[in-house]
């Protein structure tokens, strides 16, 4: 038979006031609602909506020579490039920055010995989409192209992380410091801080 209204999937609207009317009741923490409201965005959102768009992307060019590659690593500060031969549309793979400090170490040049290939997708492609291609291929970066083929922008594991997990960190921001040093040494822990994570943020 046909399922009740009861049955009835609830609609996006719907659970957004029912978390709401959780949250006000006090069966929701502020965290916790802000992060399943995030998660109903994120499910909206496209990768064009959270990529590196190309003019700011940095990436390594095969006709560059060693020094080059290790001077622009050490001023950018990225673990991983994409890399291009000609324009940012001819992209080949990326280079790992562990993999050219490997080869430096080495006393090697051989640097195209270490580009591995890089997964392409569409400024289109849901970003829920993209976490599960990232994901079941074990991939930390993708490249994303626009309807002619070129390249749009570069996407990171860490976007989609920041993306779902950013406003969270932004309210903790707001909140008293986890952990603080006075000017005499002394060291000042939030008391709701778990003694597990005491010992890892000291090392101890």
């Amino acid at each position: 038979g046909s399922a009740s209204e009861h049955d009835a999937p609830h609609s996006e609207e719907e659970i957004r006031a029912l978390l709401s009317h959780a949250h006000v009741q006090g069966e929701l923490t502020r965290s916790e609602h802000r992060l399943l409201n995030a998660v109903f965005e994120f499910d909206d959102m496209t990768c064009r909506g959270i990529m590196v768009p190309r003019r700011e992307m940095v990436y390594l060019d095969v006709d560059m020579s060693f020094r080059e590659l290790i001077d622009l690593a050490n001023k950018t500060k990225h673990s991983r490039y994409p890399v291009c031969e000609g324009s940012l549309d001819n992209v080949l793979g990326v280079v790992h920055i562990k993999d050219l400090f490997r080869l430096q170490v080495k006393g090697s040049e051989r640097w195209d010995d270490v580009i591995r290939p890089v997964v392409h997708l569409p400024e289109t492609m849901p970003v829920a989409d993209v976490w599960e291609t990232l994901n079941k291929r074990r991939e930390y970066v993708a490249i994303v192209f626009d309807e002619y083929g070129g390249t749009a922008g570069l996407i990171t594991m860490e976007d989609l992380v920041e993306e779902i997990f950013g406003e969270l960190q932004d309210e903790f921001d707001n909140e008293s410091a986890l952990l603080a040093l006075d000017k005499d040494g002394r060291l000042y822990l939030r008391g709701d801080l778990l003694v597990s994570d005491i010992n890892e943020y000291l090392d101890l």
